[in-house]
């Protein structure tokens, strides 16, 4: 019975290795699917997940100076000046509130992403990231002076 098992955890574990690491997939890998490459300038906290298991998904976050932050955004089509407010400002469907969500991306991507809303701040949202592999990302930016920390979240899937 012992012997059952051991044997059971030891699959368990195998499996569950598999699957964090993208059925092994690199990094690399999982960022060419998607057409991505990382900032080229000094980042800070850089955090990746990615998968080619069940279909393609990827997280990535990093902290790096304004400039650097922006230009990576705008080299992917993000235009600054169109971003929204996230906390979302009040919505009426029906004659009736609708309550927002209270982090802009699920629960077990917060912890991937390593990113923790404080109540009361606003962060900037923006939808319109892409890559040439016709991917799209919903990303949050949050300012703290001259660093900015960006978190992404793919939402459409590569071609």
């Amino acid at each position: 019975m012992r012997v059952r098992t051991v044997i059971r955890s030891v699959v368990a574990v195998a499996a569950a290795a598999v699957l964090l690491s993208g059925c092994g997939a690199s990094r690399q890998e999982v960022l060419d699917t998607f057409g991505l490459q990382l900032p080229s300038c000094e980042t800070e906290d850089l955090r990746f997940t990615g998968s080619k298991l069940f279909g393609p998904e990827m997280t990535l976050s990093f902290t790096a100076s304004k400039s650097c932050a922006d230009k990576y955004l705008t080299d992917h089509g993000v235009e600054l000046a169109y971003a929204a407010d996230w906390p979302y400002g009040e919505t009426i469907m029906d004659g009736k509130r609708v309550e927002h969500a209270k982090t802009p991306f699920p629960e077990d991507v917060m912890d991937d992403l390593g990113l923790k809303v404080e109540p009361g701040r606003t962060y900037r949202m923006y939808t319109t990231f892409t890559t040439p592999e016709k991917p799209t990302f919903d990303l949050l930016v949050d300012e703290r002076g001259d660093r900015v920390s960006v978190y992404l979240v793919s939402v459409v899937l590569p071609d």
